[in-house]
């Protein structure tokens, strides 16, 4: 494990808000880098600091009790987001397990290369984090169900604090699928960045309006 991973395992375990992970990252990355150039070799820093787990515990029992209300706060905020996300998986879940799902279907209004183009603008602005522009390419439910983009914002972190650059895109999968008399288009995008691998589905109805959207 090399500094920086080492230094990204330590914030993951930190129990406060963003501002003070990122203040932690900061001072750390700063302290093993004097160390470094001190002459102190790494095996050597990371044998003294410990494990990721225990160094992060030593810094989660000095934080005052205002951080740790705040990440209390947080806790609920996620929570809150999480049940957001499964009513989003359910819905799309849902789709996909009812017989009435076939390739996309011209006839039905959907055109695969307008869909396809529609799911990565949805996740180009997610990685550009414009959590807000994510919501208002949604239709009325979704939009009232993220409001702000906060609950995306949330996802993205509890996958990594730190994603890192994109590498590449996988091919894009397109299914139509209908439920209730509803049709929409889902879109599946594999995608690879410098420390994590997600895969994106996005569905879209008649539209091109975003009703579902989901990260794994």
């Amino acid at each position: 494990m090399d500094e920086r991973n080492y230094v990204q395992q330590v914030v993951r375990h930190l129990k406060c808000s963003k501002a003070k992970r990122e203040e932690v990252r900061k001072e750390l990355t700063a302290d093993i880098a004097s160390a470094m150039e001190a002459g102190e070799s790494w095996d050597k820093i990371r044998a003294r600091m410990g494990m990721p787990k225990a160094a992060a515990k030593e810094f989660n029992d000095n934080f005052s009790p205002e951080e740790r209300k705040k990440y209390r706060n947080k806790k609920i905020l996620i929570v809150t987001g999480i049940i957001a996300a499964a009513l989003v998986v359910l819905i799309v879940a849902g789709y996909w397990l009812l017989p009435k799902v076939s390739v996309l279907d011209e006839k039905s209004g959907f055109r695969e290369e307008q869909v396809v183009e529609r799911a990565k603008e949805v996740i180009g602005l997610f990685e550009q984090e414009k959590f807000a522009d994510v919501v208002a390419l949604g239709d009325d439910k979704f939009r009232a169900s993220l409001g702000n983009g906060d609950q995306l914002a949330q996802a993205k972190e509890n996958i990594s604090a730190n994603w890192g650059s994109l590498q590449s895109y996988g091919k894009p999968y397109t299914a139509q699928v209908k439920q209730a008399g509803v049709t929409g288009a889902v879109v599946q995008i594999n995608a690879s960045y410098e420390n994590v691998n997600v895969i994106y589905t996005v569905t879209l109805d008649e539209d091109l309006k975003l009703i579902g959207f989901f990260i794994r």
